[in-house]
C-alpha cells in the first residue's frame, strides 16, 4: 500500500534570522608631508588616490574628517582648516577643494597634539572633532566654528605628546579614547580622563604617528620610516595584540603625520528562512543600505543561491527601493542559480532589498547562503570593496508518517502487513508528526484506496487533532483525504486518522 502527505505553504510561519551587518569599506585617510591626503586601503595597503596638496602652505598637522567625508586640520597657529567634500565631482582625484581656514581655535595659539573625529552626540548634534592641547587636556572642538566645547584633564600614566588620539563610539552618546604614540597605546575614560596603559605594539621599529579606527573595531597606525623611504600600515586590536601588517607604502614625500578614520558609508545584511521541506516555499533577501550622508551613483548585490534551492520559476528574483530614492534591477540572466542586482543612485539611508523566492530540492542537510554587495571607487563614495552579508542557513527537514493496517474481520493486527480475504474489512491507522522547524497550518493528508479493495462510505475518520486545528475528512476519486485548517501543529505534533476498505 502507498500514502503521500501533501504539506501546503507554510511561508507565513517560517522562521526567519535577523541578519547581521557585513562588514564597510576598509579604508583610511592620510596625511603625508603635511599636506598631501591619500586614500589608502587597509585590506592590501594599496594607494586608491591622491587628493593632491589640500592643505599646502599651512604646516598642517593631526588630520580628521567628519561623517559628511569633510577634511579638517590643524596647523601651527592654533587654526582649524577645512577641505569640503564634493560628492559630485568629475573625478575622484578633485573631489575635495582646497583647504579654508575655519577659525583661530580658542585658547590655543599653537601646535596642537593629534586629531580625530567623534560621531558620537554627547558634546556636539553632529559630531565633534577631538585634540589635545598637551599631554594631559583633551579637547572636542566644534567643526563649524572651532569653539572648544569640552575640555578634560587626564589622570594617571602620562600620555606623550607625538603619535595620535582615536574615538571609539561605545553608544549613541558615550566614546572611549585610544591614542597611540610611538610603540605604545594608551586608553582614555571620555567621561573621567582616567587613562590606562600603556601596552607596548610590537612590530614597528620606527615611531608610529598616526592612528584610524576600522570598522571591525581594530586600530591602523602608521610607522615613519623617514623621508624618501615608503611607511608601513599595522593593524591592532584595542586591548594591544598585532594583527597584520603592509610594509611599503608610498605617499608623497613618505613622511606619514596622520591617519583619519573612514566613516562607514554602506552595510549589507541577509535574511532567509530557517527551516523548509518539500514543497515548502523559502525566502531570501538582502538589504544594502547606504549609511552615508549622500547619494551612491552605482552599486551591486549579489546572492550566489545554494545548489539545493530551486528559484521559484513563477516568483521571480525582485528588487525594490526603500527608505529613500533610487533604483534597483535585476541584471543576471534568466534562470542563473547567482543572482544579481543592480543598484543607482540610492540616497542617503536609502536600502536596496533583493527578494528570492525558491523550493528545497533537498530532503535533508542544509544549505548555507552569503551574498555580497559591492561599491566601487568613486569620488562619491570613500572607497570600494565588497561587503560580505551575514550566513543564513536552511535546514531541511522532513516529517515522520507512519501507516498500519488492522484486519477487522479476523481480529488480525495493527501491524505494517497482515492477511486477508475477500470481503474482509482493513483499517488503515495514519500518523504524521511534524519534524519541520516551525508549526504548519492549512495542510492534507492523503492516502489512495488500495487496488482491489473498496473504500467503506463514511468510515475516513480524524482520531487525533490538537486544538484549535480542526480536521475534515473526505472521499473522492479513489483517494482519502484529511484537511487540516483554522490553527497549525506544533512542531513534534502529532495528528491521527483512520480509514476502512473491503477487500474485492
Amino acid at each position: 500500500m502507498h500514502f503521500r502527505i501533501v504539506i501546503g505553504s507554510a511561508l507565513g510561519l517560517l522562521a526567519f534570522l535577523l541578519a547581521g551587518v557585513g562588514a564597510c569599506a576598509a579604508t583610511v585617510m592620510v596625511l603625508s608631508d603635511s599636506a598631501g591626503v591619500y586614500l589608502i586601503d587597509t585590506n592590501t595597503g594599496a594607494v586608491v588616490q591622491s587628493y593632491g596638496s589640500l592643505f599646502t602652505g599651512s604646516s598642517a598637522q593631526n588630520l580628521g574628517q567628519d561623517t559628511n567625508g569633510n577634511l579638517y586640520v590643524s596647523n601651527t597657529s592654533g587654526q582649524l582648516l577645512k577641505s569640503t567634500l564634493n560628492p559630485n565631482a568629475p573625478t575622484s582625484a578633485t573631489a575635495y577643494a582646497a583647504s579654508a581656514v575655519v577659525a583661530a581655535i580658542p585658547g590655543v595659539g599653537g601646535t596642537l597634539a593629534r586629531m580625530s573625529f567623534d560621531p558620537t552626540t554627547k558634546y556636539c548634534v553632529g559630531g565633534c572633532l577631538v585634540t589635545m592641547s598637551n599631554a594631559t587636556t583633551v579637547l572636542w572642538l566644534d567643526p563649524a566654528t572651532a569653539a572648544v566645547v569640552k575640555s578634560l584633564t587626564l589622570t594617571g600614566p602620562g600620555v606623550s605628546t607625538n603619535g595620535d588620539i582615536v574615538v571609539e563610539p561605545t553608544a549613541a552618546n558615550d566614546e572611549t579614547l585610544y591614542v597611540v604614540a610611538t610603540h605604545n597605546l594608551y586608553t582614555i575614560n571620555a567621561t573621567t580622563g582616567a587613562v590606562t596603559g600603556p601596552v607596548t605594539l610590537g612590530g614597528p621599529t620606527g615611531s608610529l604617528t598616526g592612528a584610524a579606527l576600522l570598522p571591525n573595531g581594530h586600530i591602523v597606525a602608521c610607522e615613519q620610516k623617514g623621508s624618501g623611504t615608503p611607511w608601513t600600515l599595522w593593524e591592532y586590536t584595542t586591548a594591544g595584540a598585532s594583527v597584520g601588517s603592509h610594509a611599503g607604502i608610498a605617499t608623497g614625500s613618505d613622511v606619514v603625520n596622520d591617519l583619519a578614520s573612514i566613516p562607514a558609508t554602506f552595510a549589507v545584511a541577509k535574511n532567509g528562512t530557517s527551516a523548509a521541506g518539500p514543497n515548502d516555499s523559502m525566502a531570501y533577501s538582502v538589504a544594502l543600505k547606504n549609511t552615508g550622508y549622500f547619494a551612491a551613483p552605482t552599486a551591486s548585490i549579489v546572492d550566489p543561491v545554494p545548489n539545493t534551492v530551486v528559484i521559484s520559476p513563477t516568483t521571480l528574483p525582485s528588487c525594490a527601493v526603500a527608505g529613500g530614492i533610487g533604483s534597483c534591477s535585476i541584471t543576471s540572466a534568466a534562470g542563473a542559480q547567482t543572482v544579481i542586482a543592480t543598484v543607482s543612485n540610492l540616497s542617503a539611508g536609502a536600502t536596496a532589498t533583493l527578494s528570492i523566492v525558491g523550493t528545497p530540492s533537498a530532503s535533508s542537510g542544509s544549505a548555507v547562503n552569503t551574498a555580497t554587495g559591492s561599491v566601487p571607487y568613486d569620488p562619491s563614495e570613500y572607497g570600494g570593496e565588497t561587503l560580505t552579508s551575514n550566513s543564513v542557513t536552511t535546514t531541511f527537514t522532513g516529517s515522520e508518517m507512519s501507516k498500519l493496517v488492522a484486519n477487522i474481520t479476523e481480529g488480525i493486527g495493527p501491524g505494517t502487513s497482515i492477511i486477508g480475504k475477500p470481503i474482509d474489512v482493513l483499517e488503515y491507522t495514519l500518523t504524521f508528526t511534524n519534524k519541520r522547524g516551525f508549526p504548519l497550518r492549512s495542510f492534507t493528508i492523503s492516502d489512495p484506496v488500495p487496488v482491489n479493495t473498496a473504500y467503506v462510505p463514511a468510515s475516513a475518520t480524524c482520531v487525533t487533532t490538537p486544538v484549535p486545528l480542526t480536521c475534515v475528512p473526505a472521499q473522492a476519486g479513489g483517494t482519502v483525504t484529511y484537511t487540516y485548517t483554522g490553527g497549525s501543529l506544533p512542531i513534534n505534533g502529532t495528528v491521527t486518522v483512520k480509514f476502512r476498505v473491503t477487500i474485492q
